[in-house]
């Protein structure tokens, strides 16, 4: 009896840290997947952060360009928001016009913002799909 009470107790001592070895790799792992967790949710807080700082300069500039030139800038802070780079392409061809009427030149013809709009809205998806295969 004692031969087995001296086997136990030296094969719990010898084997008793190995098993909290392996507890511990659980744990670790555990942890390592919570803070991978943590960190995807904080990266994507942060592309949302700033995309809406973004849109927001882009919402500025248009409404600080329209009362500069007298027009609503609430209006064109919205559509700044919403169309950003389709409202700096037209908010650019406006002011094309107005600097040339300025100087006593005829205003262009609309056509020339529609189309600089089909171009922008083209390449703006070229970006997209761009991004898109790339996993942006």
């Amino acid at each position: 009896m004692r031969p087995l009470i001296c086997a136990l107790t030296l094969t719990t001592v010898l084997l008793g840290p190995l098993t909290q070895l392996a507890y511990s790799e659980v744990d670790a792992d555990e942890r390592l997947d919570q803070i991978t967790k943590r960190i995807d949710g904080l990266e994507s807080r942060i592309q949302r952060t700033g995309t809406a700082i973004i849109l927001f300069l882009f919402a500025a500039f248009c409404a600080l360009w329209a009362q500069n030139t007298n027009r609503s800038a609430v209006l064109w802070f919205i559509l700044g928001w919403f169309f950003h780079v389709i409202a700096v392409v037209v908010l650019l061809a406006k002011n094309s016009n107005d600097l040339r009427e300025a100087r006593g030149d005829p205003p262009l013809n609309q056509a020339w913002v529609i189309g600089a709009v089909i171009i922008a809205l083209l390449l703006v998806a070229a970006l997209a799909m761009w991004l898109f295969q790339h996993q942006w």
